[in-house]
């Protein structure tokens, strides 16, 4: 089960302080068990590798997260393959800890990737917003279509709980809500307006206008149910109407679900308000992979749209059960390291 945590970024370690004496700090403050943030034991594993001392602090919190670290070293064995990933270049100017911690390491489109970030795909580790939103405009330059829309994760925690259905509406005008065919949402259960990280589940919601619903796809069956219909309940109304999208195909395939009959359960009707559907999807074996979960699972969703597929099938279950698995879980994270660090190469 997944514990909610303070947001690391947000507090400025004091002068002279190594930044994992802060974490240590937040953690011991905040009543932490480590058994429960994984993300901050695998930031304190990668300093301890690299022969950071803890100094002035308490014996127990520093001696419970080395023996800790210590104790998942062979457990965590592939870590030291992020280490050249991570890790700042030889010819780095930057030498104070706690700056190198912040630098900058990609600027792509409307996001800026630092070393913090990096940091969380560094180890067993929740996801945070940046990493999901900058994964997110990078798979929108790769369908490369007007009809799919996939909103940043920052847009679609606020329009959930931004409470004015005025500025909601304005903002849903902004996105073309009503002119997309595919929006794809990331749900997270924080619903603090002033504390954007302190979530600590990540989950998947689809609306897709030729089944006129919202499908959710949550890799922890029922966590994030709530959460979702929060999401689903603030913007349903700014979808606009099933027969509005602009796609022969999408008219020709409500036509053939009318003729059927077959799906009337499963798909709202085109003039009707969008209905909300759990959609079934691969379940985690751990408490802090949702986030490559909805990594994978937006991908596999865009790229079954954007091919044939979406001609054949009425929806992308199918999809899903075949290409998002486990094994993502040892993957996942390596092949988006790598992506930044082609991307920042070629920048």
């Amino acid at each position: 089960m997944a514990f909610s945590r303070p947001s690391l970024r947000k507090i400025d370690p004091p002068r002279g302080f190594d930044l994992s004496e802060q974490m240590i700090y937040i953690v011991s403050s905040f009543g932490c068990r480590l058994i429960f943030d994984e993300c901050i034991v695998s930031s304190f594993y990668h300093k301890w590798r690299n022969g950071r001392i803890f100094r002035n602090v308490g014996v127990d919190s520093g001696q419970l997260i080395l023996n800790d670290v210590k104790g998942r070293e062979r457990e965590w064995g592939g870590l030291d393959q992020f280490d050249s990933l991570r890790n700042p270049s030889p010819t780095s100017s930057i030498t104070d800890p706690c700056l190198m911690e912040n630098e900058e390491v990609l600027t792509y489109k409307d996001f800026v990737l630092r070393r913090t970030d990096l940091d969380v795909l560094g180890g067993p580790c929740y996801l945070n917003d940046q990493i999901i939103g900058f994964y997110f405009s990078y798979l929108t330059s790769l369908v490369k279509s007007e009809d799919i829309l996939l909103v940043p994760p920052s847009v679609s925690f606020w329009l959930a709980n931004c409470g004015d259905e005025e500025s909601a509406k304005a903002c849903a005008e902004d996105l073309k809500l009503s002119e997309k065919c595919l929006v794809l949402f990331a749900v997270n259960d924080n619903d603090d307006l002033g504390g954007g990280e302190s979530g600590s589940h990540w989950s998947t919601m689809a609306y897709y206008r030729n089944m006129n619903a919202f499908v959710h796809h949550d890799s922890m069956e029922g966590v994030n149910n709530l959460n979702a219909l929060k999401l689903f309940d603030a913007v349903k109304a700014f979808m606009g109407s099933a027969e509005s999208s602009s796609t022969k195909l999408s008219k020709s395939r409500n036509k053939k679900k009318k003729d059927k009959g077959a799906s009337s359960k499963s798909v709202g009707a085109p003039s009707a308000e969008p209905c909300f559907l759990e959609g079934p999807t691969p379940q985690q074996s751990n408490g802090y992979d949702c986030g490559l979960y909805v990594l994978a699972i937006s991908r596999t969703i865009s790229q079954w749209y954007s091919s044939k597929h979406n001609a054949k099938e009425d929806n992308w279950f199918s999809a899903l059960n075949e290409q998002v698995t486990a094994s993502l879980e040892l993957k996942m994270r390596t092949e988006v390291l790598k992506l930044i660090k082609k991307l920042e190469a070629n920048s």
